[in-house]
């Protein structure tokens, strides 16, 4: 994980924020929100999908990252898809039947 943190995150940000983004946005977004203990602002791309006019953020290997800790209660987030900046309100799902259908996505 520290590898995929310190090296190849900051790289897929930069891609993302510029014109190259073509090259990866077809299945990440940058999603940015707010920490809740820290208040520091993080971005990190992640592999999301559509469902209907909803993104949907399904975090590989969940277990092993935090990061999805901070939408509990539901939060401000910030995407950026397709060369596109969005604002809306992210959420966690933790209801095993939303999980799975989220996962089938």
């Amino acid at each position: 994980m520290f590898f995929l943190n310190h090296f190849v995150n900051p790289v897929v940000r930069t891609l993302l924020r510029s014109p190259l983004h073509r090259l990866l946005s077809s299945s990440l977004v940058l999603l940015s929100y707010e920490g809740r203990r820290t208040g520091r602002r993080h971005s990190l791309p992640a592999i999301y999908t559509r469902d209907g006019d909803r993104l949907v953020v399904v975090p590989a290997q969940p277990e092993r990252k935090r990061w999805w800790h901070n939408l509990r209660g539901g939060m401000p987030v910030d995407a950026r898809l397709r060369g596109r900046d969005y604002h809306g309100y992210g959420r966690l799902v933790a209801e095993r039947e939303e999980v799975e259908r989220a996962r089938a996505l």
